[in-house]
């Protein structure tokens, strides 16, 4: 199949998932990096064309930080904040967003091929997802923090 031979995966599947995505992954031949836990996410970002990540806030500053065009699929069981996180940036076209319970394989593939072969709006979502990013947040937090303390 040639999508097999364009694609490179580089998985973080977390400790439980590991040895069933690298096995998986091996009966489809495609070629991947698995790893459990990534301490220099840098690196992937470096090399990668989207990604597909659940949608906490520290992926997000990662994926806007870096001006990534991404898929965001929100962990269903995190009482809807990855949906909320998710949603300021759908609501800016700054990232494609599944929700879990209605996503399937072919809805997926579909996504992810779609992105793939779109330069144009890889190209879109990276701009947008970028200007998403707020620099200087901890000094605004705390400035906001501080004000807050002097009105009491």
């Amino acid at each position: 199949n040639e999508e097999k031979k364009t694609v490179r995966i580089y998985h973080c599947t977390g400790h439980r998932d590991y040895t069933m995505a690298g096995a998986a992954y091996k009966k489809l031949m495609v070629e991947h990096s698995v790893f459990s836990f990534y301490n220099e996410m840098e690196h992937l970002y470096e090399k990668a064309t989207i990604v597909i990540a659940r949608a906490g806030a520290g992926t997000l500053c990662e994926i806007m930080a870096c001006g990534l065009p991404s898929i965001l699929i929100p962990y269903p069981h995190a009482r809807r904040h990855q949906y909320y996180n998710a949603n300021y940036l759908r609501e800016r076209n700054a990232a494609l967003v599944l929700e879990e319970e209605t996503l399937s394989a072919v809805t997926l593939k579909r996504e992810v091929w779609g992105l793939l072969t779109d330069e144009q709006r890889r190209n879109d979502l990276s701009v947008r997802a970028r200007a998403c990013y707020m620099q200087h947040a901890s000094e605004f937090l705390a400035d906001a923090v501080d004000a807050v303390r002097r009105q009491e």
